[in-house]
């Protein structure tokens, strides 16, 4: 997400209070404080404070929390694998219930159940 200038501005009082704290020596502070100017996404502002105990920018907060706790976000993905499987599935409850309607919700739901597992 694009950072707007009330963010960078907001970036740059927390870098100032790292140099109050003696967290960053003025090289350091020159040398963040032209990144932030730079940076147009959050994650161009990410590098910055990676090294940084809190406080961190609002911008980053949900992002130093996570990297603080070592957490993860979840991934989503898709496995193609999971479509033939199901249609196999469906094939085999077609030909032995002679039912489709009950073959395409056992289908359905084995795809949803396969791909949440996929996730983990």
């Amino acid at each position: 997400m694009r950072l707007s200038d009330a963010e960078r501005e907001e970036a740059m009082e927390v870098l100032s209070e790292h140099v109050r704290t003696g967290r960053l020596n003025l090289t350091e502070f020159t040398d963040r404080s032209e990144r932030v100017t730079a940076a147009k996404t959050r994650r161009d502002l990410q590098p910055v404070f990676d090294d940084l105990p809190a406080p961190y920018p609002s911008a980053l907060a949900t992002a130093g929390a996570t990297a603080a706790t070592g957490a993860t976000a979840p991934t989503r993905r898709f496995v193609p694998g999971i479509i033939p499987i199901a249609l196999v599935a469906a094939a085999a409850l077609i030909f032995i219930t002679r039912n489709p309607f009950l073959a395409g919700v056992v289908a359905l739901g084995l795809v949803a159940y396969l791909s949440t597992r996929a996730r983990r």
